[in-house]
Protein backbone atom coordinates (compact mmCIF):
# COMPACT_ATOMS: atom_id res chain seq x y z
CA UNK A 1 0.00 0.00 0.00
CA UNK A 2 1.19 3.46 -0.66
CA UNK A 3 -0.22 6.78 1.29
CA UNK A 4 -0.07 10.04 -0.32
CA UNK A 5 0.22 13.25 2.00
CA UNK A 6 -2.44 15.65 0.45
CA UNK A 7 0.68 17.92 -0.56
CA UNK A 8 2.64 14.86 -1.70
CA UNK A 9 -0.52 14.19 -4.01
CA UNK A 10 -0.52 17.31 -5.77
CA UNK A 11 3.40 17.11 -6.17
CA UNK A 12 3.01 13.72 -8.23
CA UNK A 13 0.00 15.69 -10.40
CA UNK A 14 1.97 18.30 -11.07
CA UNK A 15 5.22 15.91 -12.05
CA UNK A 16 2.86 14.32 -14.55
CA UNK A 17 2.85 17.52 -16.18
CA UNK A 18 -1.14 18.78 -14.80
CA UNK A 19 -1.92 21.51 -12.72
CA UNK A 20 -3.37 20.48 -9.56
CA UNK A 21 -6.69 21.65 -8.18
CA UNK A 22 -9.15 20.52 -5.59
CA UNK A 23 -8.94 17.47 -3.28
CA UNK A 24 -11.88 15.92 -1.75
CA UNK A 25 -12.03 13.28 0.43
CA UNK A 26 -13.78 9.94 -1.19
CA UNK A 27 -15.47 8.57 1.87
CA UNK A 28 -14.54 11.63 4.67
CA UNK A 29 -15.59 10.89 8.28
CA UNK A 30 -18.93 9.86 7.60
CA UNK A 31 -17.24 6.23 7.26
CA UNK A 32 -16.80 6.02 10.91
CA UNK A 33 -20.63 6.16 12.17
CA UNK A 34 -21.04 3.22 13.89
CA UNK A 35 -24.02 1.54 12.17
CA UNK A 36 -23.55 3.68 8.65
CA UNK A 37 -25.87 1.47 6.80
CA UNK A 38 -28.82 1.87 8.94
CA UNK A 39 -28.50 5.19 9.23
CA UNK A 40 -28.46 5.67 5.30
CA UNK A 41 -32.10 3.65 5.39
CA UNK A 42 -33.42 6.47 6.77
CA UNK A 43 -33.98 9.30 4.22
CA UNK A 44 -33.82 11.84 6.76
CA UNK A 45 -30.38 10.76 8.00
CA UNK A 46 -29.13 9.91 4.76
CA UNK A 47 -29.25 13.19 3.66
CA UNK A 48 -27.94 14.86 6.76
CA UNK A 49 -24.83 12.44 5.85
CA UNK A 50 -25.03 14.04 2.41
CA UNK A 51 -24.63 17.37 4.03
CA UNK A 52 -22.34 16.49 6.20
CA UNK A 53 -19.72 14.69 3.81
CA UNK A 54 -20.22 17.88 0.87
CA UNK A 55 -19.44 20.16 4.06
CA UNK A 56 -16.47 18.03 5.21
CA UNK A 57 -15.45 16.71 2.17
CA UNK A 58 -12.20 19.21 1.39
CA UNK A 59 -11.34 20.49 4.77
CA UNK A 60 -7.73 20.19 4.85
CA UNK A 61 -7.36 18.55 8.30
CA UNK A 62 -10.03 15.65 7.90
CA UNK A 63 -8.44 14.56 4.59
CA UNK A 64 -6.37 11.88 6.67
CA UNK A 65 -10.16 10.39 7.97
CA UNK A 66 -10.88 9.11 4.31
CA UNK A 67 -9.50 5.81 3.00
CA UNK A 68 -9.35 8.03 -0.37
CA UNK A 69 -8.63 11.49 -1.85
CA UNK A 70 -9.17 12.45 -4.97
CA UNK A 71 -7.57 15.27 -6.97
CA UNK A 72 -9.01 17.44 -9.75
CA UNK A 73 -6.46 18.75 -12.22
CA UNK A 74 -6.25 20.37 -15.83
CA UNK A 75 -4.20 19.51 -18.35
CA UNK A 76 -2.07 22.69 -19.47
CA UNK A 77 -2.95 24.33 -23.04
CA UNK A 78 0.09 23.33 -24.60
CA UNK A 79 -0.55 19.93 -23.65
CA UNK A 80 -3.99 20.18 -25.39
CA UNK A 81 -4.72 18.79 -28.43
CA UNK A 82 -6.76 20.26 -30.85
Amino acid sequence: AFFHHPSGLKREVAKAGFLPGSIFAVEGPVRLLKEFGQHWQLRERREWLLRVARQLENEKVLLGVSGHMILTATKPKELKRG
